[in-house]
C-alpha cells in the first residue's frame, strides 16, 4: 500500500514529468533491438542476419548457427560423384546430415563470421588456432577458407574436394559454402603430388665422381622395409638399386621415384618378353622381327613418353646377354630367325622412338652382354659381342654380367673380368658399370664361404682401380636356375655368411663409393 501511494506521488512530481519520456524512449529502443537481432523472434530481422551472417550452412546455402543455437541441416559428400562438379553448384551425390554446433563452429561464430574475418577477442584468443581444427566444409564460413585448408594439404584427407583420398574433382574446396565479397574468388588448384626427388642432370650422373654401389633384390626400390634392412646391414645405404622389368608391364614410374627418394639411381634391366608367367600375350609376338615390323611401337611410344613425364633420370640396361643363345633377342635362339645385325637394329629402332619422344634425356642406356670367357663366341651359336654392339651414338654405358659360378675359378679380378673387359675396350672406351655380378656360397655340397668372400673383396678392389669403371650392382637374392635341365638353387646375397658380409661391407666402406641416404638421415 505504501509503495502505490509513493509511486503515484512521484509520478505526479515535476521530474517525473521530465524522466517519463526518455524512459519510454530507451524501453522502444532496447526492444527493437532485441527484435532485429539475429537470435531475435522477429522474422525481418532474424532472416536478414541469417543471410548476411553466414553460419555452417547447407548445400543449398541457407540457415546459420549462433553460438550455444541449435545447427541447421548441413551437407556433406558421401559418395564419389558421378559427373563433374560444376563451379558454384551443389555437388550431386550428398546426403543431409543433422549435427550440433561443433567447438570448431562456435569459435568460428565469435571470430566475425559477418566479415569472414578472423578477430583476435578473449572468447577466441583463449582457443587453438582456427585452422587447427577445421577439417570438414561445414566448419567454414566461407569457401575461401576451405580453399586455403585444402591447398595446405592437397591429398584431401577429409574430403573438402571431393571423397577422402586420391579422388579430387574440380580443384575448388566446399564450393557449396559462399564466397566472400571482399575477396578473390578461388583458383583452381591440381590434385596432390608428393614432392618429387631431386636428381641431377643425365651428363652429371653418367660421368659421376664417385663409384655407385648398388643392390638388386627382389622386393626394391618400393619397399621402404628392405631399403632400411640393406642399410642396416651394410652401414652404408646403396647408391644403385636395380630391377627387372618385361614388356608386359607399363613404365613403372614409382620405381624411380622411390630409387631417388633414397638417394639410389635406378637401374633397369627391360627385357622384351614377358615376365609374368600367366602371361596370354604368344612369345613369339616378341620376336626381333616383330619389333622392326612396328607391332610394337604403340608401346614404346607410350613407354618413352611415361618416363618423360616421371622426369626423373633412370639407367635402362636393354636385352641383355645377347651373346648367349637363352634370350629370345638373342642370335643363338634357335627357331627365332636373329642375328647379331638384327639385335643392333633393333636396339637403334627402339633408341630412335625414345630420342622422337624426349625420353633419351633422361636415359642412360646400358648395354650389358655375358662374360665371354663363359660364353664362347661360335659355340653353341653364342655370338661375338662386338657384333652385337649397336654403337658409340646409341649407348652411355658398357658392362657384363660376371658371376663366380664354381669353385674350380680363382677369385683374383683379372680371371672374371679381364677378357670381357679386354674384348670391350678393343670396340669402345664407354663408362663401365656392371649390373649384375654376385658370387656363389656353395658348390654343391662344399661351402665356398672363403672363396666368396675373397672373390668380393678381389672384384671390388678391381672396379677401384680401373677409372673406367662407374659403378656396380649385386645380385642380392637366392635364385633357382637351370643347368642342363637339373635345377641348382645358388644364394648369391653377399650376407649368405657372416664372412661374406663382413668382406662386401668392409669393401664399399671405402669413400670412393658414393652413397644413398640412410634412414635416419632422409630429413637431413
Amino acid at each position: 500500500m505504501r509503495f502505490s501511494s509513493d509511486f503515484r506521488l512521484w509520478v505526479a512530481s515535476p521530474s517525473a514529468r521530465l524522466l517519463a519520456p526518455a524512459l519510454v524512449i530507451a524501453l522502444v529502443a532496447i526492444a527493437t533491438a532485441v527484435y532485429l537481432s539475429p537470435t531475435g523472434s522477429g522474422g525481418l530481422g532474424g532472416a536478414k542476419a541469417a543471410a548476411a551472417v553466414p553460419g555452417p550452412l547447407s548445400a543449398a546455402g541457407s540457415g546459420a548457427t549462433a553460438p550455444g543455437g541449435s545447427s541447421p541441416a548441413t551437407t556433406r559428400p558421401t559418395g564419389k560423384p558421378t559427373t563433374k562438379p560444376t563451379k558454384g553448384i551443389t555437388r550431386p551425390g550428398t546426403a543431409t546430415i543433422n549435427r550440433s554446433p561443433s567447438k570448431t563452429q562456435i569459435i568460428r561464430q565469435y571470430l566475425g563470421a559477418s566479415s569472414g574475418s578472423h578477430s583476435t577477442s578473449a572468447t577466441a584468443s583463449a582457443s587453438p588456432p582456427v585452422t587447427d581444427l577445421a577439417k570438414h566444409c561445414w566448419d567454414f564460413h566461407w569457401q575461401q577458407d576451405a580453399q586455403t585448408a585444402y591447398v595446405a594439404n592437397l591429398s584431401d584427407p577429409d574430403g573438402l574436394d571431393g571423397d577422402p583420398g586420391s579422388y579430387n574433382g574440380d580443384g575448388l574446396a566446399c564450393t557449396e559454402l559462399p564466397r566472400d565479397p571482399n575477396r578473390a574468388a578461388s583458383t583452381p588448384i591440381a590434385a596432390y603430388a608428393a614432392p618429387k626427388p631431386s636428381a641431377g642432370a643425365k651428363e652429371l650422373i653418367a660421368s659421376p665422381e664417385l663409384n655407385y654401389f648398388g643392390v638388386a633384390q627382389d622386393g626394391l626400390p618400393n619397399s621402404t622395409p628392405m631399403y632400411d634392412a640393406v642399410d642396416t646391414q651394410l652401414g652404408k645405404a646403396p647408391s644403385a638399386v636395380e630391377w627387372f622389368t618385361g614388356w608386359d608391364t607399363d613404365y613403372d614410374p614409382s620405381r624411380a621415384t622411390e630409387a631417388w627418394n633414397r638417394g639410389a639411381l635406378p637401374v633397369m634391366t627391360w627385357v622384351s618378353k614377358q615376365e609374368d608367367k600367366n602371361s596370354t600375350i604368344p612369345a613369339a609376338d616378341y620376336s626381333l622381327t616383330n619389333i622392326l615390323a612396328g607391332k610394337w611401337d604403340d608401346y614404346l611410344y607410350k613407354y618413352a613418353g611415361d618416363i618423360v613425364r616421371a622426369d626423373l633420370p633412370v639407367v635402362i640396361r636393354f636385352d641383355h646377354e645377347m651373346n648367349g643363345n637363352w634370350y629370345p633377342w638373342a642370335a643363338g635362339q634357335s627357331g627365332w630367325n636373329n642375328s647379331p645385325a638384327k639385335y643392333v637394329q633393333v636396339w637403334q629402332y627402339v633408341w630412335n622412338i625414345f630420342q622422337k619422344v624426349g625420353a633419351n634425356k633422361d636415359v642412360i642406356w646400358l648395354w650389358s652382354p655375358g662374360r665371354i670367357d663363359n660364353v664362347k663366341a661360335g659355340s653353341a651359336g653364342n655370338s661375338d659381342i662386338a657384333a652385337d654392339y649397336p654403337g658409340d651414338d646409341y649407348v652411355d654405358w658398357v658392362g657384363a654380367t660376371v658371376y663366380l659360378r664354381t669353385s674350380k675359378t680363382k677369385a683374383d679380378y683379372p680371371t672374371s673380368f679381364g677378357q670381357t673387359v679386354s674384348k670391350i675396350r678393343s670396340f669402345t672406351n664407354k663408362p663401365l658399370f656392371f649390373a649384375e655380378i654376385g658370387a656363389i656360397q656353395t658348390d654343391g655340397a662344399t661351402d665356398v664361404t672363403a672363396l666368396k668372400t675373397e672373390w668380393i673383396s678381389n672384384t671390388i678392389a678391381g672396379f677401384l682401380s680401373d677409372p673406367s669403371v662407374v659403378g656396380f650392382v649385386w645380385f642380392n637374392n637366392i635364385a633357382t636356375t637351370n643347368a642342363n635341365g637339373v635345377p641348382i638353387t645358388n644364394d648369391w646375397r653377399y650376407n649368405s655368411s657372416p664372412d661374406a658380409l663382413a668382406a662386401f661391407k668392409t669393401a664399399i666402406s671405402d669413400s670412393r663409393f658414393s652413397s644413398g641416404v640412410m634412414p635416419d638421415s632422409k630429413k637431413g
